[in-house]
């Protein structure tokens, strides 16, 4: 079962913000690697592994992925909308690995 995928605008600025950190030759990578994990987040997020947020309570999905060689985890945090038709990203934080 697919939800729509939603990103709010505070949602959209911590992703840009994200991406600029890269390098200018590594940013469409990891824009790339992030927005396809976050449509198969909305496919089906029940086959992704998720950890509880200790923080705020909301589902977190974490993906890794390299770029320019260098590792990270990327965290998404998630809700779904109150019809239950879409996945909503609260947030998004990276860790280096």
């Amino acid at each position: 079962m697919g939800f729509e995928l939603r990103l709010p605008p505070e949602v959209r600025r911590q992703i840009e913000e994200y991406i600029d950190r890269f390098d200018v030759e590594f940013q469409m990578e990891a824009l790339a690697t992030i927005r396809d994990h976050l449509e198969r987040l909305a496919e089906n997020p029940s086959l992704l592994g998720r950890t509880p947020s200790q923080t705020f309570g909301f589902p977190v999905y974490v993906f890794s992925m390299r770029v320019g060689g260098v590792g990270y985890a990327v965290r998404v945090a998630y809700c779904y909308s109150q019809d239950e038709k879409a996945i909503i990203i609260t947030g998004v934080g990276q860790q280096l690995l």
